[in-house]
């Protein structure tokens, strides 16, 4: 931990957390506010871009300034009670985590069948729609191929198979980066869902970008985990110190 920030950007801590007052939110991630509302000041008021990472830099130094001068002072406004020199600068945690979405997608797919009767990839029973069998004539003394009715006996061999209608589930796959004081979110209890690093003391869901779609995971709903929205794939934590250091005192290390 370190101290001391730009005049520029104590003003903006000191201002937004005026603004802010407290909404009361469940979610106070930025100390007395939630990060949507803590983002909507920093765009509207002081020109900070929708996905700027500035915003959870901002808000998790507010977080934690309050968390640590709690007793500090009349103010329950952190910086009210202390300059720009004094401001701490926390360590700051980014995971960049690949993850299925919330909501699963779903489609019908039409399984071309084989002569056996099943359909090609989904092992599905396929209806026939034209069958044949061969029958004896005695007025020409030959046998003449003639269609079957779809309650055809085992004399007749279907020759043409109605493609089943498969419904396809899957989970779009995206792309998340949070930022968070702390750096064991994912190896004590976090590791299966990402909905648990945001739900966790600090964490912050900066953007969600689409990855991947999904499709080759596609299954029938036998099959199909309908429960895994959230599940993580893969996840990276990344060094912030640069981009807290530039955000916080005006100029790269």
């Amino acid at each position: 931990m370190t101290k001391g920030v730009s005049r520029n950007s104590w003003v903006i801590l000191k201002q937004v957390w005026n603004m802010a007052g407290n909404d009361n939110s469940n979610w106070a991630e930025c100390g007395n506010i939630s990060f949507e509302g803590y983002k909507s000041i920093l765009q509207r008021y002081f020109g900070i871009g929708s996905w700027d990472e500035d915003q959870a830099i901002y808000c998790l130094t507010a977080k934690y300034n309050a968390d640590y001068n709690e007793e500090a002072g009349d103010s329950p406004n952190p910086f009210e009670n202390i300059g720009p020199d004094e401001v701490l600068i926390p360590k700051i945690y980014k995971y960049v985590i690949e993850h299925n979405k919330d909501e699963y997608e779903t489609e019908y797919y039409l399984d071309e069948c084989r002569d056996d009767g099943k359909s090609e990839q989904y092992e599905q029973d396929c209806e026939c729609e034209y069958a044949t069998t061969e029958k004896y004539f005695e007025e020409s003394g030959e046998f003449e191929e003639e269609e079957c009715e779809f309650d055809y006996d085992d004399d007749c061999e279907c020759q043409s198979w109605k493609e089943p209608e498969i419904e396809l589930y899957w989970w779009p796959i995206e792309k998340s980066t949070y930022f968070s004081l702390e750096d064991d979110h994912m190896s004590s209890g976090c590791e299966g869902i990402v909905d648990c690093i945001h739900d966790a003391n600090g964490a912050i869901l900066m953007e969600r970008d689409d990855e991947d779609d999904g499709y080759d995971n596609k299954e029938t709903w036998d099959y199909f985990a309908d429960s895994d929205n959230g599940y993580v794939h893969d996840w990276d934590m990344e060094d912030t110190e640069w981009e807290v250091e530039e955000c916080l005192k005006g100029e790269p290390l």
